[in-house]
């Protein structure tokens, strides 16, 4: 979480932490065939719709009294405020009155570049229920889809090929669940922590408060010149990061609204590539099974071709029937061990594969015990 400098009424700092906004569900998922991930699914157009376009803000006060802000609006002020910013001579000391005013005014760029931020997350939750909207249909799409593919089956004679295929889709059906789960996981951690978020946004609203009626009162009573000037900045700059708060705050309403209105889409994702990755499993195994069957056949033929070749060298009388039957032994005892290795090989894959799958098994019932302990840790210092 970024930390943002707030100054309270008794001029120590605040830190108000940034929007760290959820990216795994805005970002688009790849699609590919191995991994058969969701694919977006274009929505009916709804056709032309009446679009509010919030003014175009001039200076602060603008911008403070706009019920709505743009980025536009706000990166104009901010343009403004830096101009008037260069226009003050970069050698005047910082504690000379010119030199708060300027201090002032790189205070403001920074709490008016935080308000762009938090005003651009509140756009990507607009972007994120769309991209939801969109999933959801897909994952219906895809679920009907995989429901009618029927029972696993071997097309056509099992090869080396289509075996040596079958692993990385499933290592790679494997890593897509991880994903998705770990990215459910750091998800409901940004939920859970919504609530702390936003009382601490409502004690740094009080505390803004106090500072306001503090400088305003101090500024009722101060006099011309560049005292007051500072003071008004000063003013102004309270209010803006008052806005900024409320423009948090409202941020965060949008995270828990998007949540509730989209409650079961991570799980019922993950429930969809937990069953990719069992098909994926089981069509390994039918693989591997039917290899294995086939490996062993080649293999026994290979070994009753080394015996023929070994009687055919013992049996050869001229040098030339030894020399060429001590080849074709040679020849067919490559063969038989070769394919006595390969067979092994085809074994120690498997058992891999299968542990493999335990330890994603345990690593799973880890995630889920952990997960329980710290919610009851949580319950606990409630």
């Amino acid at each position: 979480d970024l930390n943002t400098s707030s100054v309270s009424d008794s001029g120590k700092v605040l830190e108000r932490p940034k929007q760290d906004l959820d990216k795994e569900i805005e970002k688009d998922g790849k699609d590919t065939e191995a991994s058969d991930s969701l694919k977006e699914h274009t929505l009916p157009d709804e056709g032309p719709q009446a679009i509010s376009t919030p003014a175009i803000a001039l200076n602060v006060d603008d911008l403070l009294g706009a019920e709505t802000i743009s980025k536009e609006s706000i990166a104009g002020v901010i343009s403004e405020t830096a101009k008037r910013m260069e226009n003050i001579p970069a050698d005047v000391k910082d504690d000379s009155p010119e030199g708060k005013i300027r201090s002032a005014l790189k205070r403001q760029i920074e709490i008016l570049t935080e308000l762009l931020t938090t005003v651009e997350s509140r756009e990507k939750i607009s972007s994120q229920r769309k991209s939801l909207t969109r999933k959801k249909e897909g994952l219906e799409i895809k679920t009907r889809e995989f429901e009618a593919l029927g029972p696993v089956h071997i097309s056509g004679e099992p090869t080396r090929e289509k075996l040596e295929l079958q692993q990385p889709k499933l290592e790679l059906n494997r890593n897509t669940l991880s994903q998705l789960k770990e990215e459910a996981n750091i998800r409901a951690k940004r939920i859970e922590k919504l609530p702390e978020l936003q009382g601490s946004y409502a004690e740094q609203g009080t505390s803004l408060d106090t500072a306001i009626q503090r400088i305003s009162t101090e500024l009722s009573v101060a006099k011309e010149g560049t005292d007051k000037e500072f003071l008004i900045l000063e003013l102004k700059n309270a209010k803006l990061e008052k806005r900024v708060i409320r423009e948090s705050l409202q941020l965060l309403d949008n995270e828990l609204q998007l949540e509730k209105d989209f409650p079961h889409l991570r799980s019922d994702w993950i429930d969809y590539q937990r069953r990719i990755v069992t098909r994926s499993e089981e069509e390994y195994d039918l693989y591997q099974k039917a290899m294995s069957s086939l490996l062993t056949k080649e293999k026994e033929v290979l070994k009753a071709e080394l015996e023929e070749k070994k009687e055919a060298t013992k049996s050869a009388k001229t040098h030339s029937e030894r020399f060429l039957a001590d080849w074709e032994e040679k020849i067919a005892r490559i063969n038989a061990f070769k394919s006595d290795l390969e067979a092994k090989q085809a074994i120690l894959t498997n058992v891999v594969m299968q542990q493999e799958k335990r330890i994603q098994t345990e690593k799973d019932n880890f995630e889920s015990i952990k997960n329980l302990i710290s919610k009851l840790g949580t319950v606990g210092r409630g």
